[in-house]
């Protein structure tokens, strides 16, 4: 991959830094989808197209990361803006690079976790709290905003952020190239 540009917002040669950073294409990805390790949050908010596939896949492949428990009143006001979690397989990679790539359309995330306990995971991290304990929606999803909270992170941040998943990845300049963030020496991510 000698082509691909390894500019990134990381220092991922910086020896204090807490991740490293590794450029993956979607051919290196191959394996772990097909052991279906691979999965993306996916942001519909303000892409159409997000929304159209968020419509068409299974619920089996694609489920909303807003618990439906907590917002079964509002659910109808938030479905088409709430981030889902999809199983990534090579349709679905294709069609992230061939339709969304140029959107700020979500992250992958490489796990060896069950789908179940991923998902829990994830709802744990969307909401924080605010500097006067008010929940808050963290849009760690965004790719805008995870690279920056990457960069400033420290260790237990960034074990609470990885819990159950062994890599963000976030789309390049490159397309279909991602900057896979990954805590050094597996600390702060775990497996179920």
């Amino acid at each position: 991959m000698s082509n691909v540009d390894s500019r990134s917002r990381y220092d991922a040669s910086s020896e204090g830094s807490l991740l490293t950073h590794r450029q993956v294409s979607t051919d290196s990805l191959a394996r772990q989808i097909a052991a279906g390790q691979v999965y993306a949050v996916i942001d519909p908010c303000g892409c159409d197209a997000i929304l159209k596939k968020v419509i068409e896949l299974p619920r089996a492949q694609c489920i909303c990361l807003f618990d439906h428990d907590k917002f079964a009143a509002d659910f109808e006001d938030y479905w088409a803006v709430a981030p889902y979690l999809v199983n990534v397989n090579a349709g679905i990679l294709s069609w992230i690079i061939d339709t969304i790539w140029q959107e700020p359309w979500g992250v992958l995330l490489l796990t060896e976790s069950r789908r179940d306990s991923l998902l829990g995971h994830l709802r744990n991290i969307l909401l924080v709290k605010g500097p006067d304990d008010e929940p808050l929606y963290f849009r760690f999803y965004d790719p805008r905003v995870l690279e920056d909270f990457l960069a400033t992170c420290h260790a237990r941040e960034l074990a609470e952020l990885f819990g159950r998943t062994s890599g963000f990845g976030i789309k390049t300049g490159v397309r279909g190239v991602f900057n896979v963030a990954s805590p050094k020496n597996g600390s702060g991510a775990y497996r179920r």
